[in-house]
């Protein structure tokens, strides 16, 4: 008999284990596939569980679900109606989630009357919600040490209330990198000695990061007087240059042995050698950057490097609507690798034009597509340098009165200039000048009780002040 009891029993237990076991699964399942509201529900059995690992899980995933469903009071309130767990590790995940949604609450409405709340998190004033952030991450930096062996996408699901995470393996690869900005954000401590102690502590996945803080310690010494000196500082880093004279730096030089470092100094390098105009210096470290292992920064001196070989052209001073007849008018511009520019002028027939709007529509522009340019140009840029960026000047040539659409294209390029063009504009050669004058009649001075209102339009020459006779306004 004893035996069938036992029997009995143990079945019993182990149909209760598997039934509990798969409610938590349906619960993960639920969760999984963004079935918030059912997951809450399936994890609420599991919230005092005698499974540290299974209760943990079930009482972080029910916050994330209320806050994925935009209840980020009721996410507030719960995570901390629950006890921090005892282990480090596991309470930095509530720490971090109380902090979020500290945040993420601290600018709703809040009554002006509102008095401070002790228990009620939801309750609390947005004073009282700053302190309790600023305390959470005080306390954090307190555990920093334990977070440089947990893998920062470990940690992901707590780490951002998003249902994305921006983790990067060569950025923030521990817990800790992740953290960094957060604990600068807060002024845990002043940012050259927060980045002081996280290249001084080890770990096994952070010796390429380590060099990037070394590199972030050296650049705030920065400065606009010794931007050509840094430079040279960030080569040597590098292993582009071998010197470095800013004395400040010189305690903090290194030889980068990591590619992540390598080509953060080179494209750093290279940024401030096109701040100083210095393109082609800067397109030779790109390419270096280039040539080093794929990393995060590589992507960026690709983009840089294609920066400045770009073709460019803009006028440096708007090209205004009015200029005067018969007359070149000078026109400032930026260009870089471009060796011949060509200029096309339309006329306009102003009916027209008043009629579209003063605008050149796809109409308009075939139109001009079956005539010829009245007037055609071109000039060449005095580069000094490969790929450098010149500030230079032209003439446009002397018009006639009128209307007239101007077109500056790249000589390379043989598209369409009508739809591939460097810079077009409208513009009107004229020596009339428009002055306006307006005013309202009243029965009373103290009421403003308008009659009407009344404006006056007088053409002028705009080169003597003369009225010009019989010009007319069409509309």
């Amino acid at each position: 008999m004893k035996k069938h009891l036992l029997l009995v029993l143990s079945v019993l237990c182990c149909a209760i284990f598997t039934n509990a076991q798969s409610t938590f699964d349906k619960a993960e399942k639920a969760f999984s596939e963004g079935l918030y509201k059912q997951a809450i529900t399936e994890y609420e059995p599991f919230l005092k569980s005698k499974k540290t690992q299974e209760k943990y899980a079930a009482q972080l995933k029910t916050i994330l679900a209320y806050n994925y469903l935009y209840k980020y009071d009721k996410a507030l309130e719960t995570i901390y109606s629950f006890p921090l767990p005892k282990d480090n590790i596991v309470k930095a995940e509530y720490y971090l989630l109380q902090a979020q949604l500290l945040n993420r609450t601290l600018y709703t409405y809040q009554s002006p009357d509102l008095v401070e709340s002790k228990d009620n998190p939801t309750k609390w004033t947005a004073g009282q919600k700053e302190r309790e952030i600023k305390n959470i991450y005080q306390k954090l930096w307190d555990m920093r040490k334990e977070f440089i062996l947990i893998q920062a996408k470990a940690a992901s699901p707590y780490l951002t209330l998003n249902h994305y995470s921006n983790i990067n393996d060569d950025l923030t690869p521990t817990l800790y990198d992740y953290l960094l900005e957060e604990w600068h954000a807060q002024n845990i401590l002043p940012y050259e000695q927060l980045l002081e102690e996280s290249y001084k502590l080890e770990g096994s996945s952070r010796n390429a990061v380590r060099e990037l803080y070394k590199i972030k310690r050296i650049m705030l010494f920065e400065n606009k007087d010794n931007k050509t000196e840094m430079a040279k500082c960030l080569d040597y880093i590098s292993g582009y240059g071998n010197t470095c004279q800013i004395a400040e730096v010189k305690p903090y030089l290194f030889k980068a042995e990591y590619p992540l470092a390598k080509a953060n100094a080179l494209l750093k390098s290279a940024q401030i050698l096109v701040e100083n105009n210095e393109e082609f210096l800067a397109y030779e470290r790109l390419n270096v950057c280039l040539n080093t292992p794929k990393n995060y920064f590589t992507q960026s001196c690709k983009y840089e490097q294609e920066n400045i070989t770009r073709p460019l052209f803009y006028t440096t001073q708007n090209l205004p609507q009015d200029i005067a007849p018969n007359k070149e008018y000078p026109l400032p511009y930026k260009v870089a690798n471009i060796h011949t520019i060509n200029g096309y002028i339309y006329k306009l027939d102003a009916q027209n034009l008043y009629k579209n709007g003063y605008y050149i529509d796809n109409k308009l522009r075939e139109t001009l597509k079956q005539t010829n340019p009245v007037k055609t140009f071109s000039f060449k840029p005095a580069y000094t340098k490969k790929y450098q960026k010149l500030d230079s000047k032209t003439n446009l040539p002397a018009l006639e009165e009128g209307f007239y659409y101007i077109i500056f294209t790249d000589a390379s390029v043989k598209k369409d200039y009508f739809d591939e063009n460097l810079f077009s504009a409208i513009i009107n050669a004229s020596d009339l000048a428009l002055i306006q004058t307006s005013y309202n009649t009243t029965n009373n001075l103290y009421q403003l009780e308008n009659k009407g209102s009344y404006a006056q339009f007088y053409a002028l020459n705009a080169k003597t002040g003369e009225p010009v006779e019989k010009a007319k306004i069409t509309t």
